[in-house]
Parts: structure tokens; C-alpha cells; sequence
């Protein structure tokens, strides 16, 4: 059962687009990109 659909396009890892209370919403599904086959992304981008 699906409600709504909404796509966010931004580095979202880094400034989640889906948020409540500035907390990262939970959701059963999620389609994403990688980020690990990008420039710009070190280590230090995983472990946060």
C-alpha cells in the first residue's frame, strides 16, 4: 500500500532530505545511488 511518491536529488548522505524533528526519517524501501563510485567521497564520508 502505497501513499505518495517523492524524489529527492541532492547528496543526501550528507544532508538527508527526509526528516522529522531533524531526525532521518525510517522507511521498508529505498532506492539510492552510491556514493562510492563518486569523487569527492573519502573514507571519512563512510564513517559518518
Amino acid at each position: 500500500m502505497y501513499t505518495k511518491l517523492q524524489i529527492e536529488i541532492d547528496d543526501t548522505s550528507r544532508q538527508p532530505k527526509f526528516t522529522v524533528d531533524k531526525k532521518v526519517m525510517r522507511f521498508d524501501y529505498v532506492v539510492a545511488n552510491p556514493m562510492w563510485n563518486q569523487d569527492n567521497y573519502g573514507a571519512d564520508a563512510y564513517e559518518e
